[in-house]
């Protein structure tokens, strides 16, 4: 086998719970624009930086492939999206979101 099995695992779960959003859309549907609502969101969800980039990483090996055998037009440039940094991960982990506080008696 080419992967371990947890890791076999760890990207059997980045699919299903990151990529097969996208499942909907051609692959010439899936744009730079698209891919950075996608981070901005899985972000927004709490997903850490380093899970984001591996799934973005994961989407454009896909895409890469699709344009070697044809099927799609263009590669998305990785390089030109825009990350969350880690600090500001660091930062929404410690912020309590409102409503979420319980009174102690």
């Amino acid at each position: 086998p080419l992967m371990r099995p947890t890791t076999q695992r760890l990207v059997r779960a980045r699919i299903r719970q990151h990529l097969t959003p996208l499942s909907g859309l051609r692959l010439d549907e899936i744009t730079r624009g698209e891919v950075q609502r996608r981070i901005a969101a899985m972000s927004a969800a709490g997903a850490a930086p380093s899970t984001i980039r591996g799934v973005v990483a994961m989407l454009a090996t896909i895409i890469r492939a699709a344009v070697d055998d044809g099927f799609a037009a263009s590669a998305i440039e990785v390089k030109r999206l825009k990350f969350p940094s880690e600090r500001t991960a660091a930062r929404r982990r410690q912020t309590v979101p409102r409503g979420h506080l319980v009174a102690l008696e």
